[in-house]
C-alpha cells in the first residue's frame, strides 16, 4: 500500500492490490525488500512455492492468534487519509501512536 517509508513517486491514492491472501485467485504478494525495498515488484507468480510455504505457515499459526470482539474509536475524523500523521500531530503529542482509543 502507498504510502509507506519508501514510497515516494507516486500519489496517494496509488496502491498495490495484494488481493487478501485467502486462496489460489487471491494469493497474496511476495516482494524482495532487499532488492526492490518499495514494493512494486511481485514475485507471487514467479514464486508460487515460497507464496504456497508461507500460506501453509500462516495457516498453521492463526488458530493461535489472539482475537478479541473489542471495538475502538477512531482517534481520526471521518474521512482521513494520512491518519498516521493526523494522530501524532493533534493526539499523540508527535509521537506515532494507535489509530484507535
Amino acid at each position: 500500500m502507498y504510502p509507506n517509508a519508501t514510497s515516494t513517486d507516486a500519489g496517494i491514492t496509488d496502491f498495490y492490490d495484494c488481493g487478501d491472501g485467502s486462496g489460489p485467485a487471491s494469493p497474496g504478494c511476495l516482494f524482495d525488500n532487499a532488492a526492490a525495498p518499495t514494493e512494486h515488484v511481485d514475485l507471487a507468480a514467479a514464486q508460487p512455492g515460497i507464496v504456497a510455504a508461507m500460506a501453509a505457515r500462516l495457516a498453521a499459526l492463526v488458530p493461535g492468534f489472539f482475537s478479541n470482539n473489542d471495538t475502538g474509536v477512531d482517534v481520526c475524523p471521518p474521512g482521513t487519509l494520512l491518519c498516521g500523521c493526523w494522530a501524532a500531530q493533534h493526539v499523540w503529542g508527535g509521537f506515532f501512536g494507535p489509530y484507535q482509543h
